[in-house]
């Protein structure tokens, strides 16, 4: 940073920052993609409570042996453990989003003084990185605690400093960014795609336009080599970890669409519900022509450099598009590490390439008016967003049930270490990170609603207490009085049943 706008810009985007995550830091998981939620913060619980072994990441569910689980590289997890040790186990959720928003805005502001290096200019630096103040799904996921805004935002700051090396000869730079995008590919697998395809277009300059020797070159390639080592290493390392501990907790297989599946998603699903989720409305206009612009100045670099490397981009981003196709339907946030970085590139060059439109004042409060426009807009679908009745999503959530739920187990004088069997619930680790034990989130499959067959369940694997849901239990009961042949009700209140076994 060069000059005082360039503080006053940062200064601004912070108090953003805070103003937009300031009604959902202190909670806990809770609305869209909760499951998920849930599934990353019982990775911090379990480091902080079953030890520090980075190589054995566990959860509440048990499940799996010993609540082993493999996952995508759980840094952030352990990070936040480690931390709160020195602050204390209540602090764990505030922790784990204190550090991704950290992550996710110390890498803007290094992408903001990278691009300053080529741009000498305030608006046209920020610029490149402005498209992601517009989307309310990169902004959810920044403030909580899955890994695809903070993948994304790292995967950028590799591309720079890959371009810095190729664009300004600070050949040096794209050492680091080797390292930059391992870290990002580590967390979030799908990123991978950006490091092959920079890694790749490097090795066509390499080799077709004699850029640099191997000799010369021979830290790069061992950087990059050690990297994709690391990266194939630990998927391998996590599907070990699924078969020996039996785990099925965090996907890591492919599941490519059906047919009906890529129907429903372009036709429905894409137009109806997540297309308001990945960027404020009124803004994907001025998106699309930003990338369309991009693509019109024509000069020795965008023949050379941008043209070639979007074409390689966009082959990798279908693909692992169509790879895991079958989960756009229900992952919003998958578009942020797969689409965001392909955006910025365009973002970046037309910055680059269209330099004195910057300098232009008219330009100037354009585009200022628009981003104004674009952030009240985008900051009013992101309080929709968080609210427990948004449309779209919640209502696949119910969490008002299991608020305070450890406190009203700690007063029934149930044990921490009490394992819990919970019912009518489908996400693994949200309830019993909710009541703050370890235990079994029990589908119906494993009960087909008979309390004979959980009674079973439950003697099986050493369960004593109960939970559900005050109005699913009001149904069952209503059609199944066995219950107190098997069960009988410890607590209930207007939310909450705890039973136990007889």
């Amino acid at each position: 940073m060069k000059n005082k706008c360039d503080y006053i810009l940062i200064s601004c985007l912070v108090i953003y920052f805070i103003l937009l995550f300031r009604d959902v830091f202190f909670q806990m998981p809770n609305g869209i993609h909760e499951w998920a939620q849930a599934d990353r913060l019982a990775l911090a619980y379990g480091y902080y409570d079953n030890g520090m072994n980075f190589f054995k990441p566990t959860t509440f569910s048990q499940f799996s042996k010993d609540g082993v689980t493999g996952v995508e590289f759980p840094i952030q997890a352990y990070l936040t453990a480690l931390l709160s040790k020195f602050i204390g186990r209540d602090a764990l959720s505030i922790v784990f989003k204190s550090l991704n928003i950290s992550l996710v805005l110390s890498g803007i502001i290094l992408l903001f003084s990278l691009i300053r290096e080529f741009t000498n200019n305030t608006l046209s630096s920020i610029f490149p990185l402005s498209f992601l103040l517009f989307s309310p799904v990169f902004l959810f996921y920044t403030c909580n605690y899955l890994a695809d805004s903070v993948s994304a935002i790292w995967v950028m700051v590799a591309m720079t400093l890959f371009l810095q090396a190729w664009m300004l000869g600070k050949y040096k730079r794209k050492y680091f960014g080797a390292i930059i995008f391992t870290f990002a590919a580590l967390i979030k697998t799908s990123s991978t795609l950006y490091f092959i395809g920079f890694v790749f277009y490097d090795l066509l300059r390499f080799f077709f336009e004699k850029k640099g020797s191997f000799k010369k070159e021979r830290k790069y390639f061992l950087i990059v080599f050690t990297g994709f080592a690391l990266i194939v290493g630990y998927f391998f390392y996590n599907d070990y970890l699924n078969i020996t501990y039996d785990s099925n907790l965090f996907l890591l297989h492919i599941l490519l669409p059906t047919k009906d599946m890529l129907l429903y998603l372009l036709n429905d699903r894409l137009p109806n519900v997540l297309l308001q989720e990945y960027f404020f409305y009124h803004s994907y206009w001025f998106i699309i022509l930003v990338v369309v612009l991009s693509y019109f100045k024509k000069s020795k670099l965008s023949l050379k450099i941008y043209l070639p490397l979007c074409v390689i981009l966009l082959i990798g981003v279908f693909i692992v598009s169509y790879l895991m196709g079958a989960q756009f339907i229900d992952h919003d946030y998958y578009v942020i590490a797969i689409f965001f970085p392909w955006i910025y590139l365009s973002f970046f060059w037309f910055a680059i390439h269209h330099q004195a439109l910057f300098l232009n004042r008219f330009f100037h409060l354009v585009l200022i008016a628009l981003f104004m426009f674009f952030l009240i807009g985008t900051y009013q679908r992101f309080q929709d967003r968080i609210s427990p009745d948004y449309p779209g999503f919640s209502e696949y959530y119910r969490t008002s049930w299991m608020e305070d739920g450890y406190l009203k187990l700690n007063r029934l004088q149930i044990n921490l270490d009490e394992k819990i069997g919970v019912i009518q619930e489908d996400a693994p680790n949200l309830a019993l990170l909710y009541f703050d034990r370890k235990g079994y989130v029990i589908k119906g499959r494993y009960w087909r609603r008979n309390f004979a067959v959980l009674s079973t369940f439950f003697k099986k694997h050493h369960l004593k207490i109960g939970l559900c849901n005050q109005k699913e239990f009001s149904e069952l009961i209503n059609t199944q009085p066995v219950f107190y042949k098997y069960f009988r009700i410890k607590y209930q209140d207007d939310k909450l049943v705890v039973f136990e076994l007889l």
